[in-house]
């Protein structure tokens, strides 16, 4: 129950509105990235997991974590502001497959 009400508070200062959820009025607020990183890790203890741009490098999406499983994708443009795009609970990493199977194929298995 407390990293969820984080996570309100988390959404009500960056982002009054979800991206699905905008009326067409509404505007994000958004933050420099340094500021959003430096909050997400004092306020959630949550870390930078992964990271990768969109096809056309407009935009780049980073998951933290913290050790408690709360997440948070934050999503930044260059040379610009980042928004909270979703956060949530109880994250649980999948292991990665081995080289074997990736190199071999899904039905390397069966």
């Amino acid at each position: 129950m407390k990293w969820r009400l984080r996570h309100i508070l988390l959404l009500a200062a960056l982002v009054p509105a979800l991206f699905w959820a905008v009326p067409a009025a509404a505007q994000q607020v958004c933050v420099p990235r340094e500021q959003a990183v430096a909050w997400l890790e004092e306020q959630f203890a949550e870390k930078p997991l992964g990271r990768g741009l969109t096809g056309d490098g407009h935009a780049m999406f980073e998951l933290f974590v913290s050790e408690e499983g709360s997440w948070t994708i934050l999503v930044s443009q260059p040379k610009g502001p980042s928004c909270v795009a979703a956060t949530g609970l109880h994250w649980r990493q999948v292991p990665d497959p081995s080289r074997d199977e990736v190199a071999a194929g899904p039905a390397a298995g069966l």
